[in-house]
């Protein structure tokens, strides 16, 4: 999957089970600052990318930089294929 396909997947997974419908997510959204995201769901996003893409972070790649944006995240999943 490339960058785009893994960024879109998380923007479908994040707009429909973390976050409010109003929210408005882009792919450059700063996960940190968003209502509706704290460690749990940050926990919850994870356990997604690990099921969805099989991927599995190591504590040393899961950062408070890898939530910087969706795009960072799939760039990591990207990073792990």
């Amino acid at each position: 999957m490339t960058q785009a396909e893994v960024a879109r997947e998380l923007l479908k997974f994040i707009a429909s089970e973390i976050v409010d419908s109003t929210i408005a997510l882009t792919p450059d959204t700063d996960l940190k600052n968003i209502e509706g995201i704290d460690s749990m769901a940050m926990v919850q996003i994870i356990l997604f990318i690990e099921r969805k893409f099989d991927v599995t972070f190591t504590d040393e790649e899961l950062n408070p930089q890898i939530f910087d944006s969706i795009n960072i995240l799939a760039q990591a999943v990207v990073n792990h294929n």
